[in-house]
């Protein structure tokens, strides 16, 4: 499993999770319903992020998906082989193309800390994303 240490994902989650692989999916992981005590211009650009990635890319990412998941060695091992340096983990989790299942839930707020995502750091990110798992940036170019 892979999990954030702030326990802003619920790790209650995590007995589901193996039950879902043990029924035959490759990766479970969790995407957020809502994004509710979260500023909400980062909550604007983050659903206009994902609107705008899945119109631009072959590479569908799940509105809401997050990092956290439990997935099959297969599916590690995969990972594992890329090359990438730069890993925009979203786009990875779907190219790999295994047999995914998200379960929603709602917004668990940060038990310890504060985000270490600045709105700029959070920009930079999608637009790896963008240029990692599209041609519309290089079409535009062109």
């Amino acid at each position: 499993a892979i999990m954030d240490a702030d326990l802003q994902d619920p790790p209650s989650m995590i007995p589901e999770m193996i039950k879902e692989i043990e029924a035959g999916y490759d990766m479970v992981g969790a995407a957020r319903v809502d994004r509710s005590g979260e500023p909400w211009l980062r909550s604007m650009f983050s659903n206009l992020f994902y609107k705008l990635i899945n119109r631009i890319s072959q590479t569908q990412i799940v509105p809401g998906a997050r990092d956290f998941r439990v997935m099959t060695p297969q599916v590690v091992a995969a990972i594992l082989e890329m090359s990438e340096r730069n890993r925009f983990s979203k786009g990875i989790f779907g190219w790999i193309g295994f047999n995914a299942k998200y379960l929603p839930y709602a917004n668990v707020e940060r038990q310890h800390g504060e985000t270490s995502w600045s709105f700029t750091s959070l920009f930079k990110y999608s637009l790896d994303g963008i240029i990692d798992f599209s041609d519309a940036p290089l079409a535009f170019v062109s």
